[in-house]
């Protein structure tokens, strides 16, 4: 699926990559920006990377909420959940996530806070479109990239088929930089 890119100077262009991007600036200039991206969700361990996104944050973004939709379900399991966490550094698929929360049920907790307080199902139990979203401002420490992940709540290494969610993140920064 190409990008969809909307500009003030050149009106809506097709580019290579996925996702929709509105802008009257430059990829260097900071803008209120909007990015999707459709993951597929992997097998993993409880409180492992199930998936990664293809783009990460430059350092002085700032992101304002976002959201994970389920798009096509996962097999074999009826309970499947999912969350989103960021990171300052790239987290292997699989590999212990160790990130914050800002989608999921364990940010219903954290002050100042507004959110789902439940975990994305993508496994057989799912509920196809259902959607979990954090609306809490997260800014990484100075000089820090951010890498946005979806991370396993549960054991899912038997989880099998293409569960798809779609990613939604809604931020103040310069343009996602593919990883």
């Amino acid at each position: 699926m190409p990008q969809a890119h909307v500009s003030r100077d050149k009106g809506l262009v097709q580019k290579s990559g996925r996702g929709f991007i509105v802008s009257d600036m430059d990829a260097d200039s900071t803008a209120y920006r909007i990015h999707q991206e459709k993951i597929v969700v992997g097998a993993g361990d409880d409180n492992d990377v199930a998936a990664l996104a293809a783009f990460k944050l430059a350092a002085g973004s700032v992101i304002h909420s976002v959201s994970l939709s389920l798009t096509a379900l996962g097999g074999t399991l009826a309970s499947a959940p999912v969350a989103v966490e960021v990171h300052n550094a790239s987290v292997a698929f699989d590999s212990a996530s160790g990130g914050t929360e800002i989608a999921g049920a364990d940010i219903a907790t954290a002050a100042n806070v507004l959110g789902t307080d439940r975990d994305l199902d993508v496994g057989t139990g799912g509920t196809l479109h259902d959607s979990i979203i954090g609306e809490a401002v997260y800014q990484p420490a100075e000089g820090d990239e951010t890498f946005l992940s979806v991370c396993a709540k549960a054991d899912l290494s038997t989880l099998t088929g293409s569960p798809t969610v779609l990613l939604t993140v809604v931020f103040t920064g310069r343009a996602p930089i593919a990883v």
